[in-house]
């Protein structure tokens, strides 16, 4: 039988790491900001920061989905 183990991985850890990844890029942004000589750079990074929770998040639930309904357990 196959096994996928980054699907396992998604399905199990998919919720925190929608909250973790954009944490990251949050925290990212914050440092181009101070760092950079245009404050349009960080900004843009925290924009992205903000768009990515909701994908991130869309795609570990479609994974947990397809984890639930067409691997066998």
């Amino acid at each position: 039988m196959k096994r996928y183990p980054f699907i396992e991985f998604v399905a199990r850890h998919g919720r925190r790491l929608s909250l973790a990844i954009p944490v990251v890029v949050a925290l990212l942004a914050v440092v181009i900001f101070f760092i950079s000589s245009s404050p349009a750079s960080g900004i843009a990074v925290l924009v992205i920061a903000i768009l990515l929770y909701p994908l991130i998040r869309l795609l570990a639930e479609l994974i947990e989905v397809i984890a639930d309904t067409l691997m066998p357990r």
